[in-house]
């Protein structure tokens, strides 16, 4: 037996496959009280409902295989995914939720993959624990969003890129262009990242030639073809919605105190870019001879590999500013980030800067997990929460016949209300509506909501619950989730 386990399998001892394959799994029971959740925000909104669209009508890739309200301008790959599925496992919530739990599970043994090739197996592990106590990671493990796929192919990608392994390539990049069209920066920055550093004759991630170049940008064409495909079938290249809410003004601001704490700051992810930010300090400090010079670690994660890796994040992170500060739009570099930290950790002048860094790490990210802030939202386990609100606001209303009364809402409120799907509504309410200027009889507004939209469309959660002529009638809390309903006074 003892043989065997320490038989090579691509690379590695069957037991380090098997001990990967028992932590994964292990994880995976974790989430089991999590697949019964109903619909959250954008799963209830549109991609729930896309998925639906795609198993009821017929699974396909092509812009038209799901309307533009339902896909909000992103290619189909995650909606036909999930249909196919749904047509052989059921369309229940449930199901959905098993499907996003096995691709959490594939990505996170492709990032043991990538940073064991990358470094060595014991810095893989530190990797993985770190990445398993992330609130973002542990939430979007079983929710019904296409980032985690995104952040799969990602790594499959960015992995074949590494190994030259071109057909690969090619193949998970163009995957990734056919999933969220903003991934296609990725392509661009691979290459001009790549050519820039070889220019500077930096170490790693090794030479390539104007032909491999050529290749890198493959995938956009892929990615391209797709826009092209939306603009003949739908008359726009971007979600006309998603072009509305783009912001230009104060873009410095934006990347460095608005955009970009999303990736390298929330949840105790500060800690890393702490580390990122003091390794210049410390080579500086190195060259003077005040600190002790040490060879840099072996593997292939050279001062090169890191500097694409910071290539890659701030290009995406830059790319992403225009838009709506959503954490769960960075997931897929997360890895690289912590990464990133752990190999320059192990190159410090300290012995114990790897093991206490890495400690550092797991604490405060244990401490966002299980003190989450006051956002209430789908990167938190209070999301949770604000389902449970959710219910029982609906169960009371429709006890107290608010179901057959004027409703005004907002518009994934809405959406739970309307669609029994969703998990929360066993019939439609009667009427629903997202004009404040009807003639409502009742307002419900949500926490998920309301702080979601604070400092984009709001000044500040107050500003949503206190309409004129109103009065409090039900309000339900569950730790910082909540849901009010405030009747009007005529």
């Amino acid at each position: 037996m003892t043989t065997l386990l320490r038989r090579q399998v691509y690379g590695y001892r069957l037991g380090t496959w098997c001990l990967l394959l028992l932590v994964l799994a292990g994880y995976g029971f974790l989430h089991i009280p999590w697949l019964q959740e109903s619909a959250f925000n954008d799963e209830a909104f549109c991609y729930y409902p896309g998925i639906l669209h795609q198993w009821d009508q017929g699974v396909g890739l092509l812009p038209a295989s799901v309307p533009p309200e339902l896909s909000r301008g992103h290619p189909t790959l995650f909606f036909a995914l999930y249909g196919l599925w749904a047509k052989v496992a059921g369309s229940g919530i449930l199901s959905m939720r098993i499907l996003s739990l096995l691709i959490s599970l594939k990505w996170l043994g492709a990032v043991w993959v990538l940073a064991a090739w990358l470094t060595r197996p014991q810095v893989a592990w530190l990797l993985l624990a770190l990445l398993m106590v992330q609130p973002i990671v542990f939430v979007q493990s079983t929710l019904i969003l296409p980032e985690m796929l995104v952040a799969l192919l990602f790594t499959l990608m960015l992995l074949a890129w590494l190994r030259r392994q071109w057909l690969l390539y090619i193949l998970w990049g163009s995957l990734l262009a056919w999933t969220k069209e903003t991934t296609l920066v990725f392509f661009p920055l691979l290459a001009g990242g790549t050519l820039l550093l070889q220019l500077l004759k930096a170490k790693g991630p090794g030479q390539h030639s104007w032909k491999t170049y050529s290749i890198t940008l493959i995938p956009l064409g892929a990615g391209l073809l797709y826009l092209l495909l939306q603009k003949l079938t739908w008359g726009f290249w971007l979600f006309p919605q998603h072009r509305g809410v783009m912001i230009y003004q104060d873009l410095p601001y934006r990347i460095l105190g608005l955009v970009g704490p999303e990736l390298w700051a929330q949840q105790g992810r500060w800690w890393w870019t702490l580390l990122w930010l003091a390794a210049p300090l410390v080579y500086l400090l190195q060259c003077q001879k005040l600190l002790k010079v040490r060879p840099w670690p072996d593997g292939r994660l050279a001062p090169g590999a890191l500097c694409l890796f910071g290539i890659l994040i701030i290009g995406y992170v830059v790319m992403h500013s225009p838009f709506l500060a959503v954490m769960r739009y960075y997931l897929c570099l997360i890895p690289l980030l912590l990464l990133g930290g752990l190999q320059l950790c192990r190159a410090a002048p300290w012995q114990w800067a790897l093991p206490a860094a890495w400690l550092a790490g797991l604490v405060v990210a244990g401490y966002a997990l299980v003190y989450p802030d006051d956002r209430v939202d789908e990167v938190n386990l209070n999301y949770a929460d604000q389902n449970a609100c959710d219910l029982a606001a609906v169960r009371w209303m429709t006890g107290q016949g608010i179901d057959r009364e004027l409703i005004y809402t907002q518009l994934v409120f809405r959406r739970k209300l309307v669609y029994p799907y969703n998990g929360y509504v066993a019939q439609p309410f009667g009427a629903v509506t997202l004009e404040p200027e009807t003639d409502w009889t009742y307002y419900v507004v949500t926490a998920d909501f309301a702080t979601r939209w604070q400092g984009h469309m709001y000044r500040d959660a107050q500003e949503l619950t206190t309409l004129p002529d109103t009065r409090l009638v039900r309000r339900f809390e569950q730790g910082k989730a909540w849901t009010v309903i405030y009747k009007r006074v005529k």
